[in-house]
C-alpha cells in the first residue's frame, strides 16, 4: 500500500490543546469528503470541527486489523498447554484521579434523577496498565504511581510471567514514547516471543483495550467517590477481579478497509453541508 494522508476531525475542546496547523493543512470539509470519495485519504475520527492531517502508512492499519479478525493460534486462558499465539491489546490509562464529592450523591428516586455536585475534591492520581486478551476478554493489569518506560517494562515482565511460555505474544500498543525507548528495545531482544504492533498516531480507537477503559470509567469510576489513591486503586482492583470472573471479549466485526469505507460514505453525505 502507498502512504495516504490521514485526516482527523477533533472536538473543539481537544483542538485547543493542539498546535495550530500550517496553512497547507487548513482545508474545507468538502475537500476532505471529496478526497475520501476518491480514495485519496483515510478518515480516523469524525467528531468536531477542526481538521488535522498527517501522513501515515496504510500498511499499519492493514497489519493491526487482521490481528482482531483472525486470532492466531489459541488463547492463553483457554488452551494454556497448546502451542500458538495470544493477541493482547495493551495501553495505560494515566493520571486517573481519586475524586471525592463535596457533598454526598443523592440517589435516583421515582420521578427524580440522581443528583450530584458539579465540583469535587482531588486526592491524588494513579496509573493503570492493562492488557486485554482479544479472544477471551481476560485482563492482565497493574497499578503504578508513575508513568515511564520503567513501569512499562515492569508491566511487560508481568505479561511475560502471566502468559504460558509456549505462546507467542502479539502486543498491540500506541506510539507513546515510553513504548519505544532503548530500554524497551533491549527487553524485546531478550524476549523474542514478543512482537509489538503500533497503532497509527491519532488512531487509539484501533486498540480494543480503550473500549475496556471506557467500561471501567463509565460503569465504575465516574460515579464513585475516592478519598485517597489507596481507595481508588482498591476500587479498580475490585473491578478487574470481578471482570475476570466472567470476562467478556469485544468482537471486532469489520476490517480496516470496511471502517474507512464507512467513514468515506459519511463524508459524502455531509459534503458541502456547511458544518
Amino acid at each position: 500500500m502507498k502512504n495516504v494522508p490521514v485526516v482527523r476531525v477533533v472536538e473543539r475542546d481537544e483542538a485547543s490543546d493542539l498546535p495550530e496547523p500550517s496553512e497547507e493543512l487548513r482545508v474545507a470539509l468538502s475537500e476532505v469528503a471529496g478526497a475520501a470519495r476518491e480514495g485519496l485519504l483515510a478518515m480516523s475520527v469524525l467528531v468536531g470541527l477542526r481538521v488535522i492531517a498527517e501522513m501515515m502508512d496504510a500498511e499499519v492499519i492493514a497489519r493491526v486489523g487482521p490481528k482482531y479478525a483472525k486470532i492466531p493460534g489459541r488463547t492463553a486462558k483457554r488452551h494454556a498447554s497448546a502451542p500458538g499465539s495470544v493477541v493482547l491489546c495493551v495501553d495505560e490509562q494515566s493520571q486517573i484521579q481519586a475524586l471525592d464529592r463535596t457533598a454526598p450523591v443523592l440517589p435516583l428516586r421515582p420521578g427524580i434523577p440522581e443528583r450530584r455536585t458539579h465540583d469535587d475534591v482531588r486526592n491524588g492520581t494513579t496509573n493503570l496498565y492493562a492488557a486485554l486478551d482479544v479472544a477471551s476478554g481476560n485482563v492482565i493489569a497493574d497499578l503504578s504511581a508513575r508513568h515511564r518506560a520503567l513501569e512499562f517494562r515492569k508491566f511487560l515482565n508481568l505479561i511475560n510471567r502471566s502468559v504460558p511460555a509456549e505462546l507467542d505474544v502479539h502486543v498491540i500498543v500506541d506510539n507513546s514514547s515510553t513504548h519505544k525507548t532503548p530500554e524497551i528495545h533491549r527487553w524485546l531482544l531478550r524476549h523474542p516471543r514478543f512482537e509489538l504492533h503500533f497503532t497509527p498516531t491519532y488512531s487509539s480507537w484501533l486498540n480494543l483495550v480503550e473500549r475496556w477503559f471506557g467500561e471501567l470509567t463509565a460503569k465504575w469510576l465516574r460515579r464513585g467517590t475516592h478519598r485517597s489513591t489507596r481507595e481508588l486503586e482498591h476500587a479498580i482492583s475490585t473491578w478487574i477481579a470481578t471482570w475476570n470472573q466472567n470476562p467478556n471479549p469485544f468482537v471486532w466485526h469489520k476490517t480496516a478497509d470496511e471502517i474507512l469505507d464507512t467513514l468515506a460514505r459519511y463524508c459524502q453525505r455531509i459534503s458541502d453541508s456547511g458544518h
